[in-house]
């Protein structure tokens, strides 16, 4: 899955100087990309023209087919998508129908965040790639400025490849090739301020590298070269889906979910002297499928999501101070994995692409779960993709890629409000391909 940053109330306590209180978290349709019976209101963008810094003129030649149906039939989408913000501006990144990694970029400070024109979606080139991004932003010890990284496996070798964003100097530097193939996406996190993991399946088991001071690869971990550190084992179960990662700040530790052989959701985590726990598999729940989600809602809570055989959603939580929960089905019927995000303290927004080729929508708020799920109406092309945006008041952001390869936008003012619907979408423009790659 693609990662984002959601706003947790404690970190912002006390936050690192210049940093952000936001954590990363787990997640496409045209206009016409809403439904018979939608509410919302839509306009789209072109996709031609235009150079601007870090690549090459926008993508162009989209596919202008809109029918109304979801590549995502039959099957259960993973994300796609990735996006993450630094000094007020969010970015999203796609895999292009050209096989290369694009982003666009827009201020993360306004409710109706105003993206450039479908011309400005930028091309990190160095491709063809087989896989979706991931995408995080840190900060390098003893450099002043933050980092964007984004990663991707490459075609043919399936080798992770890595590419970083300075935010002070625009500049971007080139594809890096981290040695070995894995099986899956890349999954990135940031320990800490200073240090950026990466994480991928590859045999069965979990692969594992970090990066923890300067720009320079001798300071990938353990050698002297960016290389993978070995492998993390989840019991006598090979993994079937990427692994949903997250990163706890006061633990500078990791949370690791996989979807085992049996369809079972296991649990592993570390933290510093501690070193890992053993794996616990979660009861309660059916046969999973797809890639797990796991949500750091705050430091001592975790959320986790997956989506079962019987296409419902399913729901666990575990605190330091009540243990895990059973998994719960929360209903519905769904053909992508879920994106969940913190919209304020005990609150989360829940988005998936539902067997109806629309967006479905539901809230756990003041422990418990709106009475049913909310069918948004918009038809999407994959997994949706929700983003916190540093606004006054605070909003999010809402990300989801249209049957006619063009990228769709909306966003949310935080409130009491249960009901998304009634959102007024827009398109980004952009030639971005459904296809995914998947373990």
């Amino acid at each position: 899955m693609g990662w984002l940053w959601f706003r947790d109330p404690n970190r912002e306590k006390n936050p690192p100087p210049s940093y952000y209180p936001y954590h990363r978290v787990a997640a496409n349709m045209p206009c016409p990309f809403c439904s018979a019976n939608s509410d919302a209101a839509s306009s789209t963008g072109s996709s031609s023209g235009g150079n601007s810094n870090g690549g090459s003129s926008g993508p162009s030649g989209s596919n202008n087919n809109n029918t109304i149906r979801s590549t995502c039939r039959n099957t259960v989408c993973p994300q796609i998508l990735a996006a993450t913000q630094h000094n007020n501006a969010l970015m999203v990144f796609a895999r292009g129908n050209d096989n290369n990694i694009w982003y666009n970029t827009a201020p993360a400070t306004s409710l109706s965040p105003n993206w450039p024109s479908a011309s400005s979606w930028q091309n990190l080139q160095g491709g063809p790639f087989l896989s979706q991004p991931a995408a995080q932003v840190w900060r390098p010890d003893n450099q002043s400025s933050l980092r964007v990284s984004v990663s991707a496996v490459g075609d043919p070798d399936r080798g992770a490849r890595l590419r970083q964003l300075d935010t002070a100097t625009s500049q971007w530097n080139n594809w890096k090739n981290l040695r070995g193939s894995v099986s899956s996406p890349i999954s990135l996190c940031s320990v800490g301020e200073f240090r950026l993991d990466l994480w991928a399946a590859s045999g069965g088991d979990i692969n594992h590298n970090f990066h923890s001071g300067g720009a320079e690869d001798k300071y990938w971990a353990p050698d002297a070269s960016p290389t993978w550190q070995g492998t993390t084992k989840f019991g006598e179960q090979r993994i079937t889906a990427r692994p949903g990662i997250a990163c706890r700040w006061n633990l500078f530790g990791h949370d690791v979910v996989v979807i085992g052989e049996k369809g079972e959701m296991i649990h592993t985590r570390y933290s510093g002297p501690n070193g890992w726990v053993p794996p616990f598999v979660l009861d309660g729940g059916g046969k999973l499928t797809a890639d797990p989600v796991v949500l750091a809602t705050t430091n001592e809570r975790l959320d986790f999501f997956a989506v079962g055989v019987d296409k419902a959603i399913y729901h666990a939580s575990w605190s330091e101070e009540a243990g895990y929960s059973l998994l719960n089905s929360l209903g519905g019927s769904f053909q992508s994995v879920p994106s969940a995000v913190v919209t304020r303290s005990g609150r989360i927004d829940v988005v998936a692409l539902a067997t109806t080729d629309t967006l479905h929508h539901r809230v756990y708020q003041g422990g418990q779960w709106s009475e049913a799920w909310e069918d948004l109406g918009v038809v999407g092309n994959s997994a949706p993709l929700v983003a916190n945006l540093t606004t006054s008041p605070e909003s999010v952001a809402v990300f989801v890629l249209g049957t006619n390869g063009q990228l769709n936008q909306t966003s949310w003012k935080v409130s009491n409000d249960l009901s998304w619907k009634g959102l007024t979408w827009k398109g980004m423009g952009g030639d971005l391909t459904a296809t995914y790659f998947k373990l």
